[in-house]
């Protein structure tokens, strides 16, 4: 029940994100398919430039109520002036729930220290913009840590082994990369960059908030 409760939170995270319901989990079917948002696959895909720290931010509201629930205390440190970035904002949503969910999951047993999620965007090497999330919860093995985005592998104990796999796929088919690293402390960070907007394509394109 756990693994198919998350499914549903991520699944139902999308599509309220791309309805723009941030507080309503029964988006109504006509309108999602009206807004272009079709099951089984069926979603062109839509790219547009837009803010990264808006995108987090409408997916931290979604999963708010489930982290508040599990007993998370999340912080934000969103870079200020970041360029847009181009590409399908739902896909990129669908990420960032993903890594959310993931770092609560981390942090599920744990009773002898403040479960916390620090969600950062960064400008990277002046083209790229970067998202990371770090938790204190159980942490990774490096050894292992790339095993983590195979497809079908898990270290949860209902886990589906895809969310991660996923994830990875939509970063680089957005050009970019998606990676994971041990904490100094207790738990992991990760993070993805995809490239900024083109100077170019900015001058031509409005940027969506």
């Amino acid at each position: 029940m756990h693994c198919v409760k998350h499914v549903i939170i991520w699944v139902l995270g999308i599509l309220a994100v791309a309805s723009a319901c941030a507080e309503d989990f029964s988006p109504n079917l006509q309108q999602l398919n009206h807004r272009g948002f079709h099951p089984v696959g069926g979603r062109s895909h839509i790219r547009d430039q837009h803010c990264s720290n808006h995108a987090a931010r409408e997916v931290i509201a979604i999963s708010s109520g489930e982290l508040r629930q599990s007993g998370v205390v999340l912080e934000t440190d969103f870079a200020d002036s970041l360029p847009p970035v181009s590409g399908d904002r739902v896909q990129l949503q669908q990420v960032i729930l993903n890594l959310l969910l993931n770092a609560a999951d981390a942090m599920a047993g744990i009773e002898d220290r403040e479960k916390m999620i620090r969600v950062q965007t960064q400008l990277e090497f002046g083209d790229k913009v970067k998202l990371l999330v770090r938790d204190s919860g159980v942490g990774l093995d490096p050894r292992d840590i790339e095993k983590l985005f195979e497809a079908f592998h898990t270290t949860k104990e209902h886990g589906l082994g895809i969310g991660l796999a996923i994830s990875r796929s939509i970063i680089e088919s957005h050009k970019g990369q998606l990676w994971a690293t041990a904490n100094d402390g207790p738990g992991a960070t990760f993070c993805f960059s995809i490239p900024c907007a083109s100077s170019s394509s900015t001058d031509t394109a409005a940027v969506v908030q």
